[in-house]
């Protein structure tokens, strides 16, 4: 969990995983396949007054669907990203962070996002070694492995320059964190169209796509040191399907609370938080809420949980529309978790960003 306090309310990110074996329909996946599913989450929560007022969401809901239907998978509980080392809190909050403009974002970021992804017509491997680590360490990485490092992470980009890719940067946090490191959390969409081959669909004719996604990057010494990063593929997989032109979370604006993009001065007494020192609205979801425990209902989500007026990004209860409300997450949790029995839902890292 990161946490940065604006003054349109504190912010909190959580880096979580999940896994369990559905005993019904789940994700769409039915009658259940006996399989089980392990995914990543990350989580950027705006909190006022002890309830959770606005958050931007994603779930490796597709690699989850594809764990649940691999009929040649492993029996029982897959490992989180194929048995790669995650190294969650490797890098520990010393100082408290702040949400900082996006042109304030470090070289490396900018080359990585407007250069790399972007495809700058002068990005070259030597470039992409400027703005990454030799040694750079993806989460997920394409094959369990630690890697691919700056010059893999180039050779890899020519499917996606394909595709016209254009990222897009909408907010940033930074995060100070031992040994002189830096955590950067980065909400950003990505605009592009793929060829018909792409996510594993066969479409007959290219069709465009639009998604949201959310990374954390670690950054010594000027460069990205290693990255945790989830696209909303399965919005993808829904759009490509579709007739209609695609939409940024079926048009849903992507922040309702009004943004303070401006740099605050670093206070030095925050301390790292942990799943226990998280503020009680955030204890009540991810320990009781998401693991499915019968204590967590609908009237605590009310009372102790959301805002009445409260907003998700994406809004999965009405999708395309502000909201859904306190009630009706709550009822989105449960009905999330209520087919997975042995759900294991973990906070894996909390940090923290302040603003005075």
């Amino acid at each position: 969990v990161l946490h940065c306090k604006m003054p349109v309310g504190d912010k909190y990110v959580l880096v979580s995983t999940a896994s369990g074996t559905p005993n019904g329909p789940f994700l769409g996946v039915a009658p259940p396949t006996g399989k089980g599913f392990n995914f990543m989450a990350i989580d950027v929560h705006s909190v006022i007054d002890g309830k959770i007022k606005e958050s931007w969401h994603i779930e490796e809901l597709l690699t989850c669907i594809g764990q649940l239907t691999d009929k040649d998978g492993p029996a029982g509980i897959p490992p989180l990203h194929k048995g790669q080392a995650p190294h969650f809190g490797d890098a520990k909050q010393v100082k408290a962070g702040s949400e900082i403009p996006v042109e304030a974002m470090p070289e490396c970021l900018k080359t990585f996002y407007y250069k790399g992804l972007n495809h700058d017509k002068d990005f070259t491997a030597e470039v992409a070694k400027t703005a990454l680590h030799e040694n750079w360490i993806s989460h997920p990485s394409p094959d369990g492995k630690d890697g691919p490092g700056a010059v893999g992470w180039f050779n890899s980009l020519t499917p996606l320059w394909g595709m016209n890719a254009k990222f897009q940067s909408h907010a940033v946090l930074q995060v100070p964190c031992a040994d002189g490191m830096e955590k950067y959390i980065h909400l950003g969409s990505c605009t592009g169209a793929t060829d018909g081959k792409f996510l594993g669909l066969n479409l007959a004719a290219p069709k465009p796509f639009h998604f949201f996604a959310i990374d954390m990057h670690l950054v010594q010494n000027g460069k990205i040191k290693e990255s945790w990063h989830i696209e909303d593929f399965a919005s993808v997989v829904e759009q490509l399907k579709a007739d209609a032109a695609p939409q940024l979370h079926n048009g849903q604006p992507l922040f309702q609370e009004p943004s303070a993009l401006t740099p605050g001065n670093m206070l030095q007494d925050q301390a790292a938080l942990t799943p226990d020192t998280m503020p009680p609205c955030l204890k009540v979801l991810y320990l009781e809420g998401f693991p499915g425990k019968k204590s967590f209902t609908v009237e605590r989500a009310v009372k102790e949980v959301y805002h009445e007026g409260y907003v998700s990004h994406a809004n999965v209860f009405e999708p395309g529309k502000v909201g859904p409300g306190a009630e009706n997450m709550g009822k989105t949790v449960l009905a999330f978790v209520g087919n997975v029995p042995d759900m294991n839902w973990t906070v894996q890292e909390v940090l923290h960003c302040k603003m005075p």
